[in-house]
């Protein structure tokens, strides 16, 4: 069961109840943003308790999650970090022309498009061109508009995110 928090916490914990009752081991993969977000649960923290409580196994993203949910899992912690097929990507080198700065992220707050378009601005304008890949391509094309060597290319995944992962000089 994927654990990603918030309300679904809810229909979550209900699904893992239902295939423990039928006998089935339950393997609950907490994938949360950030353990700040598990502090804010309130009401919902009971479901996450419950899920841990009856989950065979719990795999987290980090140590800091492990740290925080290994306790109410009774040990059942397994930290898996997201991994990257890196012999996938390989940088094809330097193509000529301006450094390519990569955002791959979505619109959210989190996931420091804020942060990269601060960046961008202490830059020489001109020397460098940013490439901006992301399921909220709306929100990214209102925070740059107008801004020279900024492209806004929208979802990639697949082989479109490989090729530009090996076109960037710097991945965000």
């Amino acid at each position: 069961v994927h654990v990603g928090g918030g309300a679904s916490l809810l229909r979550e914990a209900a699904l893992l109840a239902e295939a423990r009752a039928l006998g089935l081991p339950v393997v609950a993969h907490c994938h949360f943003p950030g353990l700040a977000d598990v502090q804010r649960l309130g009401p919902q923290r009971a479901a996450l308790r419950m899920i841990l409580a009856l989950s065979a196994r719990v795999l987290v993203l980090s140590g800091e999650q492990e740290a925080h949910l290994g306790p109410m899992a009774g040990g059942r912690v397994l930290r898996v970090v997201n991994g990257v097929p890196t012999d996938a990507f390989v940088p094809l080198g330097p193509a000529g022309g301006l450094p390519t700065i990569l955002y791959a992220g979505g619109g959210e707050e989190r996931k420091g498009w804020r942060e990269l378009r601060a960046a961008l601005e202490v830059l020489p304008p001109g020397r460098w061109r940013a490439r901006l890949a992301g399921p909220d391509p709306g929100v990214l094309r209102a925070a740059f508009d107008g801004w020279q060597g900024v492209e806004v290319l929208g979802r990639l995944t697949g082989a479109g995110l490989l090729a530009a992962l090996q076109d960037a000089d710097v991945f965000v």
